[in-house]
């Protein structure tokens, strides 16, 4: 029940994960989510709805601010990202 509701929580979060405008882009800030494998698969769909085919940066963070892990991944324009932070970070977050 306990792992259950904290799924629930991050998917909540990932939902009303805020948008700031930067400089001739847009950052997507993602304010928690749970990244154990043995417990519950966390994954983050990202799709390209312009056309314009993207690269995504991403910088993962524990909760004390420490980075534990950085990707980059290119969305083929009007195509989507399954993202799983498990490729990006190697321990539980």
């Amino acid at each position: 029940m306990k792992y259950t509701r904290m799924f629930f929580l991050g998917a909540a979060l990932l939902l009303l994960a805020s948008r700031t405008f930067a400089q001739g882009a847009e950052k997507y800030i993602i304010n928690h989510f749970v990244n154990d494998p043995k417990v519950i698969e966390a994954h983050l769909v990202i799709t390209d709805v312009q056309g314009k085919g993207p690269i995504v940066n991403m910088t993962f963070y524990d909760n004390d601010g420490n980075v534990i892990g950085k990707g980059k991944e290119l969305i083929q324009p009007y195509g989507k990202l399954n993202l799983n932070p498990e490729k990006y970070v190697s321990k539980v977050a």
